[in-house]
C-alpha cells in the first residue's frame, strides 16, 4: 500500500463522515456512539465471514468513529 491510497480511503471515510453527519446529526449519546459503532462493526464482520471483506462498510466504520472523535474534542458527547 503506498500514500496515496491512504490518501484516498481517508478521504473517502472524511467524505462519508459528512454524509452521515448531515443526514443523522450528532450522536445523543456516548452509548449511541458505541451502538453505532458496534452496529457498523457487525455489519464489516458478517462480509469477513463470507470471505467478501467489503472496504465500504469497513469505511463506514471508520466514518462513525472519526465524527465520534469529533465530537467528543469538540465537548459535545459529555452526556
Amino acid at each position: 500500500m503506498n500514500d496515496q491510497q491512504i490518501a484516498d480511503a481517508l478521504g473517502d471515510v472524511a467524505d462519508e463522515a459528512r454524509r452521515a453527519c448531515a443526514r443523522f446529526g450528532d450522536f445523543m449519546s456516548g452509548h449511541e456512539l458505541a451502538s453505532v459503532l458496534r452496529e457498523e462493526f457487525e455489519e464489516f464482520w458478517e462480509t469477513v465471514r463470507r470471505d467478501e471483506a467489503d472496504a465500504d462498510e469497513l469505511i463506514q466504520l471508520a466514518a462513525v468513529a472519526v465524527r465520534g472523535a469529533a465530537q467528543i474534542r469538540a465537548g459535545g458527547l459529555n452526556r
